[in-house]
């Protein structure tokens, strides 16, 4: 087995990439909207996921939630609400 060793002086000099503290950030960032959106409960939080994440139309999320486009964009419109009012509890601005 090969090891490397530095000592602490060496560690110190390191230095991150530059983007590493934005990259950490928008992982937590995504992580909470996606909790956030999970916690809409169903169709909601699928419809938001079908929409925003996989870029689906209505018509295509109809089909997958059993409703029609119109009933869809309505959820959608009032989930979008509810997602809006849950981040802002949590201090998250978009």
């Amino acid at each position: 087995m090969n090891t490397v060793s530095a000592d602490e002086d060496e560690l110190a000099t390191l230095e991150a990439p530059d983007n590493t503290e934005e990259t950490v950030d928008k992982k937590e960032l995504r992580s909470k909207l996606i909790h956030c959106v999970e916690l809409l409960g169903e169709p909601d939080s699928i419809i938001i996921m079908q929409k925003y994440f996989f870029m689906r139309s209505s018509r295509e999320i109809a089909d997958i939630v059993s409703m029609t486009p119109e009933a869809v964009r309505m959820r959608s419109s009032r989930a979008l609400g509810k997602l809006r009012s849950k981040l802002t509890e949590m201090n998250i601005s978009l």
